[in-house]
Order: structure tokens, then C-alpha cells, then sequence
């Protein structure tokens, strides 16, 4: 048998690869946001989460005098036309192979925000992606098998040299159970095992397993987000949340499958229907917002009614709690008889401006 373990080795690599880092970027002329943030966003973000794979240990200072060190490039590529960003890391490690990951996404139409989350899950994907290339060859515990002397098929041709190579066809479909269960992470392994065979039978498979990295378990795991936020019981935050995952995946999609008309255009309706997702959950959430604001409302209408006046910042805070609503104060300022109030909607995080004088109390979104 050749193939899924002729490439992979039993783990020699006791010790975390010690490697120095440089971070690069290529952006001609096109600043989607401030270099330091897109290191910050893009690189420290990988950097942290290489770490939590434990295969490197970071010389920021270099290696040691006598002692030799690999590197850890992270380049950052913008391609302004397109609107697409790009984190590369290659790793080079002395007397081994030099092993590459990259993550692209698209930012059109994003704002500040939603663009240093877009170099956020690039980091990620592409620290992920290598950490997951190292995995695939280091936890490999099975060495491959060789051809011996006591074998009777030694030195004769293999009539089934172009079926399928039975143990690389387990793996894919061992991938694909993995997918299906949401295991993404351990998938992801599997795949790199698959993508990285080769001899008689396995073409097809590596194709199908490169195909699957790219886009098959991404739009997947894109497409289980988009179930979550439909789940009872959610919250704004996690609404948030899985919005913004699965918004990331399809602009990554978009990014990394441009020669492919139909799942580029796939994607990109998926971002569609998430933009009017998103516009009715925040018409809802400002809804429920001004509700409960308005509950606060009445009970500052009876103190104004009792007391003659708008309450102070310890008055307000105590009617708050009173009123049963989760709302922080993030300012508060008297002037004479009118009292201007800020806070934040701790369940929805939309900020209303609350405002009391002798003409009653009116309640705005900020």
C-alpha cells in the first residue's frame, strides 16, 4: 500500500518548533484600515492562536547565540480592486520543509468594525490552517507500510494500481462523518491527511480533500451558523455572534473561490439574505430597546410627579433597579431643571439618550 502514510512520519518533533516572527504588508496604496490595526488584528490574532496549537515556542529577542531558529513570516496582502485581504504564514524550520497557510476574505461594503473582524477570522483560519498541516503530519502514529521480500505480489505489476487506494478513501469518508457531526477542527486534520497522499488511487481523493479545505467544510460550517441563529431562546449577543461567523465564512468563500462563477455567486447571496437578516434583527432589537425604555420612562414620570424635579445620577440608578430594566449609565449631566441621561442597553448594546425637564421625559435611540 502507498499513499495516505507514505507522506507522514511518526512524531520526532518532541519539542515546539523555536522560531523568530516577522510580520509584512503589501497593500499598495490601499489602507482599509491603519497598519497597526491590521497587525494588530491579523497577526497578533494568529500569533495567539499558533500558540494554542503548542507546535512553537517565539524567540521575540532571536535565537539564542550558538543556537540556530526557525522563522514565522506573516504577510499581509490587500488587493485593493477586489477589496480582498490576505494573511500568508510560511514557516521555515531548519532541515525541514517549508510549510505555507493562508486565509482571504473579502471587506467590500464593511465598516470599521466589521473589517478588523474580517482580519480577525483571518488570522484565525490561517494560524488554524497550520497548526492543522502540522497536526496531520506529527499525529500520525501509524509509520507506512513497506514492500518486503516475503511478499508474493513483490516486483510484479498491480492490476488494481488505478482502483482506489481503500485506506485514503477511508480517511475522506472518516472527514466527512467528522463534518457532518460538526467536529470542524478534527475534520480539518483528516483532510490535510487525505490532500497530502500520493501513489496509485489517490488522485481523486486528494482533489476531493483540497476541494473540501476550501470550500466544501467552510460553506458547511457557514451554513450550520445560519441554523444557530434561528435557535429559541437566543440572545443579542449570541445572535451577533453567529451572524458575524457566518458572515466571515461566506466572505472568505467569496475570496478564496474566484474561479468559480456559481459558488462565488452562491456566496455572495448568502451575504445578501444576511444583510436583510440582520437589518430586520436590529429593527427588533431597537424595538425591544425602546420598550423597556419606555417602562423606565413611566417610572421617571411618577418621581418628576412626586418630587418636582428630575432625579439625580444615585436617584436614577436606584429607579433603574426599580424598574427592572438592564441599562448602564455611561453619562449623566444636569443643567438647571433638565437632566440629560446615556445608557447602554445591556441586552441589546444600543445606547439611548434619555432626556428630563419640566416639558416631560423623551427617549431616543443614540
Amino acid at each position: 500500500m502507498t499513499g495516505l502514510l507514505v507522506l507522514f512520519c511518526v512524531n520526532t518533533w518532541a519539542q515546539p518548533f523555536a522560531v523568530t516572527t516577522r510580520t509584512t504588508i503589501e497593500n499598495n496604496n490601499w489602507y482599509p484600515l491603519p497598519a497597526r490595526d491590521m497587525k494588530a488584528a491579523a497577526a497578533d490574532t494568529a500569533l495567539a492562536e499558533l500558540s494554542n496549537g503548542g507546535y512553537f515556542r517565539f524567540l521575540p529577542g532571536g535565537a539564542p547565540a550558538g543556537h540556530s531558529a526557525g522563522s514565522l513570516v506573516l504577510d499581509i496582502s490587500l488587493i485593493g480592486p477586489a477589496e480582498t485581504a490576505k494573511l500568508t504564514i510560511t514557516l521555515q524550520v531548519p532541515d525541514r520543509p517549508t510549510y505555507v497557510s493562508s486565509a482571504s476574505i473579502s471587506v467590500r461594503g464593511m465598516d470599521y468594525q466589521g473589517i478588523y473582524n474580517a482580519f480577525e477570522h483571518i488570522g484565525t483560519v490561517s494560524a488554524k490552517r497550520l497548526n492543522t498541516k502540522l497536526a496531520a503530519l506529527l499525529e500520525t502514529k501509524e509509520p507506512a507500510r513497506h514492500t518486503t521480500r516475503t511478499d508474493p505480489n513483490a516486483g510484479k505489476s498491480d492490476p488494481t494500481a488505478e482502483a482506489d487506494d481503500p485506506r485514503v478513501k477511508a480517511a475522506y469518508e472518516r472527514a466527512q462523518r467528522l463534518k457532518h457531526e460538526q467536529r470542524f477542527e478534527e475534520a480539518k486534520v483528516v483532510f490535510e491527511q487525505v490532500a497530502a497522499a500520493s501513489g496509485p488511487g489517490t488522485k481523486k481523493w486528494v482533489t476531493l480533500a483540497r476541494d473540501e479545505l476550501r470550500y466544501g467544510l467552510p460553506v458547511f460550517e457557514a451554513k450550520q451558523w445560519l441554523i444557530k441563529m434561528g435557535s429559541p431562546g437566543n440572545d443579542p449577543a449570541t445572535l451577533r455572534r453567529t451572524q458575524r461567523n457566518a458572515e466571515n465564512l461566506f466572505r472568505q468563500i467569496l475570496a478564496e473561490n474566484t474561479d468559480s462563477l456559481q459558488r462565488t455567486q452562491e456566496a455572495q447571496r448568502y451575504l445578501d439574505e444576511l444583510v436583510i437578516t440582520r437589518g430586520a434583527i436590529g429593527n427588533a432589537l431597537r424595538a425591544s430597546s425602546l420598550s423597556r425604555a419606555t417602562n423606565l420612562r413611566i417610572f421617571l414620570l411618577q418621581y418628576y410627579a412626586e418630587y418636582g424635579e428630575c432625579p439625580g445620577r444615585r436617584a436614577m440608578e436606584d429607579i433603574m433597579k426599580e424598574a427592572r430594566v438592564a441599562f448602564e449609565i455611561l453619562g449623566y449631566e444636569r443643567s438647571g431643571d433638565q437632566a440629560n441621561l446615556k445608557v447602554r442597553d445591556r441586552e441589546t448594546q444600543y445606547i439611548l439618550n434619555i432626556k428630563c425637564n419640566a416639558r416631560g421625559i423623551q427617549v431616543s435611540l443614540n
